[in-house]
């Protein structure tokens, strides 16, 4: 038989949580309840400025590539928004990706530089 492990103990958890845990042990159903929607208020925006933060290594031409489906697929940045960022994929699609799943393409291939060319003769030549 397992050994049950012991959450609340203060080897597990620091302190402030252990006594963090014994005051919501004595809330009340209300209490919990507002206590339940500043944390979720509180994790949605840590998750904000995550986004943000990492939209912000992003820029309109920079080159990318994500997985969709466990398939690779490369595009150029077309836009950038609050929560996600347009990408133009060499099929030739629009996608709405958050930046967690983008990844930059620091030497991009000689066909996905010729796509570029092709969209953006401009701006790529």
């Amino acid at each position: 038989m397992s050994k049950k492990k012991n959450i609340n103990s203060p080897t597990t958890l620091g302190q402030s949580m252990v006594d963090s845990i014994k005051i919501i042990n004595e809330l009340n159903v209300d209490e919990l309840i507002a206590l339940n929607k500043l944390i979720v208020s509180r994790v949605k925006e840590i998750r904000r400025e995550e986004c943000v933060e990492k939209a912000q290594q992003f820029k309109i031409g920079d080159f990318v590539s994500f997985e969709d489906n466990a398939k690779r697929r490369e595009g150029i940045v077309l836009g950038i928004n609050q929560k996600t960022i347009k990408v133009f994929s060499t099929e030739e699609l629009s996608w709405k990706v958050p930046p967690a799943f983008l990844e930059k393409i620091r030497k991009p291939s000689s066909s996905l530089e010729k796509f570029a060319q092709g969209i953006f003769p401009k701006i790529f030549s």
